[in-house]
């Protein structure tokens, strides 16, 4: 029959009573193993009752007596496809119906809420994953269909079962409730409780939910709120001002320090248009930027003139930024405003400062908390022949003093001090040494840190010059008053002559100082010694024996060494290789000369005494 059955599609079976024994039986089950639902009429002789019934039971659709074959097989057909159509149309209802459960159950469990059913007494049917969590029910317990009165706290079990009498009794609530619920430690839980009949046709046969946990979403809003007055306050405090401003210049938001910077209120502000704090230059400023802010949609920082409500003028520096919607278009320009007017005034004070730093006649240098110089103004590059680079790779500030020795005495004064004032030996880029009148300090930071320094110093070496030059005209006329009081006194020569020598002696800053005569000879001109304060042991030591300043006379010749100095009257420093040549001018100094008498003490003391100080 299975074979005949896949060959040709069968809508009824006509079977006759056979003899054997459960054949009817044998073919349904046939039928339903293959998965057909195709009815058997079975066609019998006989009218035996108890066959029929147990043909009937074996799953036969109908039991036909031949003899009212004419009457009875039709309707029995009919009969028999028409059962079979309305189970066919029940099975895939059925079956529509599962599949829609299962895709209702599949969206329930992918819910971050709880989603459960409840029939009409009140006793769990379905709980999603996230109910159960929510409740702390497994599926074992969901099994046993608890009462939702379980998982409630007790305050609040009977406002819930009057809520959910209501609906089943036909009312839709048109909102949610809050109620508390116990978790599975024993903790209680804020939830937010959507609901609503469940209906079958036109009747109500339970309550379906959805349960949002409070928590979660009180947290969210505590951190959303404690973000905002973070926000807040961190507008309202920020020293900058902040704005926004719409596509018309309409000032929309404005903090406090905004309202400080202008000396007007924020009311007054928000509502107003931004122009009308700007005059007509500054006024097309701010039309340029808003055009870039909502037509080009970008960013952009830029300065302009304001009023304030006192009437002065202050300078803003602007950054603004376009403020966009979720789709992307700008809505608005946000400002971050900082008053920078002291800021200005301090940069055209300090640029003043610095002309007039380039300007002076006194070298100026800045140096780092390490002596590194970062500044050094025209006049110190004069004075020291440094450029900065050159000073910096030279070393730094030790490279401007004499040495190392000087270095240190200075610097440890400005140590122990924190300043120097006064005088020292610095050192010229090409290596001579000259004098330096300074002053150097260190700077300070508001802590008492050392951050740098400051040197200031002029290039002395004039006016050592002219106070030695002083110093030389005051100790001539000293001694040309002393030598006149003795010549008024009438003492000897010998004596005005070993004054005249021994002042010249302390003009000079000499150690020994000799006095020559010049007086002519048979031989030509000669100086003759006339005072010497030379000690006896050096001349000893130097001629074998010790000469009285009469018998010391000096040939003047001009191949002579003292012959430079005598024409001249320029001192002369003799080093190491040319005093054997002068000793051997000394050695050849011949016997005493007769020595004039009564000549004229201040003629003498001119052109006829030659001096010579070592």
């Amino acid at each position: 029959m299975c074979a005949v059955l896949n060959e040709h599609p069968v809508d009824l079976i006509l079977c006759e009573q056979c003899a054997a024994p459960g054949a009817i039986a044998e073919c349904t089950q046939n039928l339903s193993a293959s998965g057909r639902d195709i009815p058997v009429v079975v066609l019998s002789e006989s009218d035996d009752a108890r066959a029929a019934v147990q043909a009937l039971k074996a799953g036969a659709a109908d039991w036909v007596i031949t003899h009212h074959l004419s009457e009875r097989l039709l309707p029995a057909i009919e009969h028999a496809l028409s059962d079979v159509e309305s189970r066919r149309e029940r099975n895939a209802i059925a079956a529509q119906l599962e599949e829609s459960r299962h895709r209702y159950h599949e969206l329930a469990e992918a819910l971050p809420q709880g989603v459960y059913e409840l029939d009409l007494k009140g006793r769990f049917t379905f709980v999603n994953q996230r109910g159960l969590d929510l409740f702390g029910y497994t599926r074992e317990d969901l099994e046993r269909h608890p009462h939702v009165v379980t998982v409630l706290a007790e305050e609040d079990r009977d406002r819930a079962m009057q809520r959910i009498e209501s609906m089943l009794a036909g009312s839709v609530p048109d909102d949610g409730a809050e109620y508390s619920i116990v978790s599975g430690d024993g903790t209680l839980r804020p939830v937010l409780v959507h609901a609503a009949p469940i209906t079958q046709g036109d009747r109500i046969v339970g309550v379906r939910g959805v349960v949002t946990d409070l928590r979660e979403i009180r947290e969210t809003r505590q951190r959303l709120r404690r973000s905002e007055e973070r926000y807040r306050r961190l507008v309202e405090t920020m020293g900058d001002g902040l704005l926004t401003v719409d596509r018309d210049g309409t000032i929309s938001y404005a903090n406090r320090a905004m309202a400080e910077i202008l000396e007007a209120p924020v009311d007054r502000l928000i509502g107003g248009d931004v122009r009308g704090l700007l005059d007509a230059e500054n006024s097309a400023i701010i039309e340029q930027q808003l055009e870039r802010r909502f037509s080009e949609g970008m960013s952009g920082a830029y300065e302009l003139e304001a009023e304030t409500g006192s009437g002065a003028r202050v300078t803003l520096m602007i950054t603004a930024t376009p403020l966009r919607d979720d789709e992307g278009s700008v809505i608005a320009s946000l400002a971050v405003v900082t008053d920078v007017t002291r800021q200005r005034r301090v940069e055209a004070e300090l640029r003043r400062v610095k002309t007039a730093v380039d300007n002076s006649s006194d070298g100026i240098a800045v140096a780092d908390a390490d002596y590194v110089p970062i500044y050094i103004n025209p006049a110190f590059v004069e004075i020291s022949g440094y450029t900065l680079q050159e000073l910096q790779k030279a070393g730094g500030a030790g490279a401007t003093f004499a040495d190392e020795e000087e270095y240190h005495r200075v610097f440890n004064e400005i140590k122990e001090k924190g300043s120097f004032v006064g005088e020292f030996e610095g050192r010229h880029a090409s290596g001579r040494n000259f004098p330096v009148m300074g002053r150097i300090d260190f700077v300070r930071d508001e802590q008492g840190e050392v951050t740098g320094l400051v040197a200031v110093g002029t290039d002395i070496t004039q006016r050592r010059q002219a106070e030695e030059r002083r110093r030389s005209v005051r100790a001539r006329l000293t001694l040309i008053n002393r030598l006149n009081q003795m010549l008024n006194a009438g003492e000897s020569i010998d004596d005005i002559i070993a004054a005249g020598a021994d002042g010249l002696r302390e003009m000079l800053d000499a150690h020994h100082v000799h006095l020559f005569m010049r007086q002519r000879s048979e031989d030509g001109e000669e100086l003759v010694l006339r005072y010497s304060n030379l000690p006896p042991q050096i001349v000893y030591k130097a001629f074998g024996q010790v000469h009285e300043p009469q018998q010391m006379v000096l040939p003047l010749r001009p191949d002579a060494q003292v012959w430079e100095i005598y024409q001249t009257g320029e001192l002369m420093e003799i080093r190491e290789p040319d005093l054997e040549r002068t000793m051997s001018d000394i050695k050849q100094w011949a016997e005493p000369s007769p020595v004039r008498s009564g000549m004229d003490i201040a003629h003498d003391l001119g052109s006829d005494i030659s001096v010579s100080c070592h």
